[in-house]
């Protein structure tokens, strides 16, 4: 996760002990999940496992379900950092498209959150007929993050509603298909999961790629 406390040396310390305390957090609930399972594992039993009190639980997780979703903070920080590295002379296009493929090209690589939690995360997703309230949330604040990271690296169309329209027709695609995938395919592997939010991905992008918008347009 980016640095975003104090550069004193005791903001650093702070910083470094809430990282820890969130990293045990996971720890003891990865653990304890795959022993009793999710239902059967409470946050006091979390809290416990971890050394902290439960109210330090949730300064880091609204819910015990928002745990098996930590990862996509990572998420965050991969797409954020390919708008970043954009090329001269790229559009805010080629930025929508390079913040979700790197977050795709992310879902199987050992860095990317497909870790031992995945199995509950499919089963919670089935259970819930849908996105559970914790990842919807999470969904939301990311859709934002990269918005604003969108708009800081292409300030003339700061604010632009085509380029919110086509993130969020990206994301949403790219989210609808893993949810359809996830449900209706039981022996689901991780290469053919990949490959439909790929397509997804490109489908969604294929009415925006020749759009343009100046500041101030609003397109037709």
């Amino acid at each position: 996760m980016h640095h975003t406390g104090s550069s004193s040396p005791a903001g650093g310390l702070r910083e470094r002990k809430k990282q820890a305390t969130r990293e045990a957090l996971i720890s003891a609930a990865t653990q304890l999940f795959l022993r009793r399972g999710l239902a059967q594992t409470t946050i006091a039993d979390i809290a416990a496992a971890a050394d902290v009190a439960p109210r330090t639980f949730f300064l880091h997780f609204a819910s015990k379900e928002d745990v098996l979703f930590h990862y996509l903070e990572r998420y965050g920080d991969t797409a954020v950092d390919a708008i970043a590295q954009l090329r001269p002379g790229a559009t805010p296009q080629d930025g929508v498209h390079s913040a979700v493929l790197s977050m795709i090209e992310l879902y199987d690589a050992p860095e990317g959150g497909a870790d031992t939690l995945a199995p509950l995360r499919v089963q919670l997703m089935r259970d819930s007929e849908g996105f559970p309230a914790s990842l919807a949330a999470r969904l939301s604040a990311l859709q934002k993050r990269l918005l604003d990271a969108l708009y800081s690296r292409f300030p003339e169309v700061a604010g632009s509603e085509l380029v919110a329209t086509h993130l969020g027709a990206a994301c949403g695609a790219v989210g609808a298909t893993a949810m359809h995938r996830i449900t209706a395919t039981p022996d689901l592997t991780s290469l053919d999961l990949k490959e439909a939010m790929l397509l997804a991905l490109k489908r969604a992008s294929a009415g925006f790629t020749d759009l343009a918008e100046t500041p101030g347009e609003t397109p037709p």
